[in-house]
């Protein structure tokens, strides 16, 4: 049962779009050491992370044929339950960005395994166009990499400022007190909030759209433009010890994250639309 498949596939390119909406599209999931997020709401939030890796499962049914497709829903569905509860009970916070990119290579290697060996292809179309089924493999990968860039890229950035010990200091739990603080906790008294980095992040993600978007189309010339603007905007908040490291290496691992997407985006490109 075997054949020639293209390794771009319009089925692998709709199950990986399955696979990144599930897991990385519609919530935050909470990571070891976020527990307070996670109590608050432990039952609807177990209740939806099941669903949707259901539903992923239902839709890969769907497109792939109900047997030997069933295999492949059933990788979907056990890696969808497998990676929100090995990010919350099992990998320290240093770790997640490891377990990201593991999970995703991994899933990637045997979902084309699979799709190879039993020589599966699309049953039902999810989109029903009329260009080719190329274009629509290209495109599908590339929303599936943009959607894994926003949350996926957040969960590799804050892994790696937590592996580094970069991650600014909570405020002072008593302001107050400031006139018989140490050094150290008066840097720690430093506004470095919730809302601030609330705020950092999503500026990280509309970043790395954009930085995305200029890769993909080749625009290398403005990425230099891009990271100096940055550099000379937060130029005042790098003069604080608190934000300063968290800063750089948080802007560097984002950069390299989003460069990285705009690379495969364009290889993915190349090899189906030569």
């Amino acid at each position: 049962m075997t054949g020639d498949v293209n390794p771009l596939s319009l089925l692998f390119a709709e199950v990986l779009l399955f696979w990144h909406a599930t897991n990385y599209l519609f919530t935050a999931d909470p990571s070891s050491g976020r527990n307070t997020w996670y109590s608050r709401g432990r039952k609807q939030w177990f209740a939806w992370f099941i669903l949707r890796a259901i539903a992923a499962g239902i839709l890969t049914v769907a497109v792939a044929g109900w047997w030997p497709g069933i295999i492949l829903a059933g990788l979907i569905v056990f890696g969808c339950v497998f990676l929100p509860v090995a990010r919350w009970l099992w990998m320290p916070p240093g770790y997640i960005a490891e377990l990201e990119l593991g999970a995703n290579i991994v899933f990637v290697a045997i979902a084309q395994s699979l799709i190879s060996h039993f020589d599966l292809h699309v049953q039902w179309a999810l989109f029903s166009i009329p260009v080719s089924e190329h274009l629509i493999s290209a495109y599908t990968i590339t929303a599936a990499l943009l959607i894994f860039v926003v949350r996926g890229g957040t969960f590799i950035v804050r892994g790696i400022l937590d592996r580094a010990g970069t991650m600014p200091p909570p405020e002072l739990e008593h302001p107050s007190h400031l006139e018989t603080a140490t050094p150290r906790e008066l840097e720690r008294a430093l506004p470095v909030d919730t809302i601030e980095l609330n705020h950092g992040r999503l500026i990280g993600n509309v970043e790395r759209l954009i930085l995305v978007l200029l890769v993909a189309n080749g625009q290398y010339t403005a990425l230099a433009f891009f990271f100096a603007a940055k550099g000379l905007i937060r130029s005042k908040d790098i003069e604080r010890r608190a934000w300063a490291d968290y800063l750089i290496l948080g802007s560097l691992t984002s950069f390299l994250v989003a460069v990285v997407a705009g690379i495969l985006i364009q290889a993915v490109f190349h090899l189906l639309l030569p």
